[in-house]
């Protein structure tokens, strides 16, 4: 008799959820994280009680290993982040140091809240993730607000629902619905964040198939610009031997330039295919331009003066400040796709009712009063010119939109 050796298997876990607590025996959170420790190739279901909405305090576990994740049905169960935190992350395989295989099904993804994904994102390099009958809803994915201080401009916000960076993902018969992705805000001098991919967002590392699925009423929005800071004012004169005007106001700030906007149903710059799918209410709204700060007042001109007999004159006041520049407006591509990249195959689709709508430039600062000189002394009328009020600034740019697959 001949014994056959056989290599090593780990056996497959079936893992049951059998509460909606946010963690702890039962939870979805630990069934994760039981299936990640195990290795292989898990699956995870719900028990038949199940239902309603885990109210997710954290995001759940990292997936890092081979899961089937099947829900009861997205109208039964929901995982709703409270805007707090994104929902999920998919990543490389650290059991295998293989790509993942991921399959999800049957579940609503809510109010999750990332810079990147919303809800969901995928980062790994030749892994595959397959979703199917879920919903994706009124999640966002928000960019940090840029800072005059730390000069830098806002960042972007990507994939308000998905944000698909490395992979290959497979939507099918899905909703993904009422997302957000927005840029940050751009300081004085500098400019907001884009959004891009209200609904999902596809970088070049990524591959997307969406199938029988529908990606309505998202949003990419454009960061906002700040108002411009406004102008010093300039110090006054002060009485004393010699000739003292006020001084001169300081320029008021440039207002921040808007953000731009891609993609209100998906920005992709990677493949992308749509099959048999509506793409429909989505919106690409580029940010606007924040107005130009306001010149800083000239300082009043320095009284008359007398010292030994000898009167000095009144001097005249200072010139207002100019008024800062208007901030430029974002632009916006692509109300219901924008795709980038030339690797676009779309058949037996309905693409229609999205719109793009350009940012628009912020108004021109005013200028800075005139210093006031004075007009006596002890009683005796002096003529003092005042100062020059500031000139305005001039008023931002408001680019036409872009409407690439809209």
């Amino acid at each position: 008799m001949t014994i056959e050796v056989l290599e090593s298997r780990i056996a497959p876990a079936a893992i049951i959820v059998t509460n909606i607590h946010p963690s702890g025996t039962g939870s979805l959170y630990a069934a994760i994280a039981q299936a990640n420790t195990a290795g292989g190739s898990n699956t995870i279901t719900f028990a038949h009680n199940v239902h309603g909405t885990i109210l997710a305090k954290t995001g759940l576990p990292e997936i890092t290993s081979n899961i089937t994740l099947t829900g009861p049905g997205a109208t039964k169960l929901a995982i709703n982040a409270g805007n707090d935190h994104q929902i999920l992350y998919i990543g490389y395989n650290t059991n295998t140091n293989l790509p993942s295989n991921v399959t999800i099904s049957g579940l609503t993804f809510s109010h999750g809240n990332s810079k990147y994904g919303g809800a969901l994102e995928i980062n790994d390099t030749g892994g595959t993730v397959t979703i199917s009958k879920c919903n994706f809803t009124a999640n966002k994915a928000v960019g940090t607000n840029g800072s005059s201080a730390n000069s830098t401009n806002g960042y972007t916000g990507k994939g308000g629902a998905i944000d698909l960076e490395n992979g290959t993902l497979t939507i099918t018969s899905a909703k993904i619905s009422g997302n957000t992705a927005q840029g940050g805000t751009g300081p004085s001098g500098y400019t907001a964040g884009n959004g891009s991919g209200g609904g999902i967002y596809v970088n070049s590392g990524g591959t997307l198939t969406v199938i029988s699925s529908k990606i309505t009423g998202n949003k990419a929005l454009g960061g906002i610009g700040v108002v411009g800071t406004a102008g010093a004012n300039g110090t006054n004169g002060v009485p004393m031997q010699g000739y003292n005007i006020g001084g001169t106001g300081t320029y008021g700030g440039v207002g921040g330039n808007g953000g731009n906007a891609a993609g209100g149903g998906i920005y992709s710059l990677g493949k992308i295919t749509i099959q048999s799918s509506t793409i429909s209410g989505n919106a690409a709204k580029a940010g606007n331009g924040g107005a130009g700060g306001k010149g800083g007042a000239g300082g009043k001109g320095a009284a008359a003066f007398t010292n030994n007999s000898y009167k000095y004159p009144a001097a005249p006041g200072g010139s207002g400040g100019y008024g800062g520049y208007g901030g430029n407006g974002g632009i916006a591509t692509g109300g219901g796709i924008a795709a980038l990249q030339s690797s676009t195959t779309i058949t037996s689709s309905k693409i229609t009712g999205n719109t793009v709508t350009a940012g628009r430039g912020g108004a021109a600062g005013l200028g800075g009063a005139a210093g006031a000189g004075p007009k006596t002394y002890n009683g005796t009328p002096y003529y003092v010119v005042p100062g020059l009020k500031g000139m305005a600034g001039s008023a931002g740019t408001k680019y036409g939109p872009n409407s690439y697959l809209t």
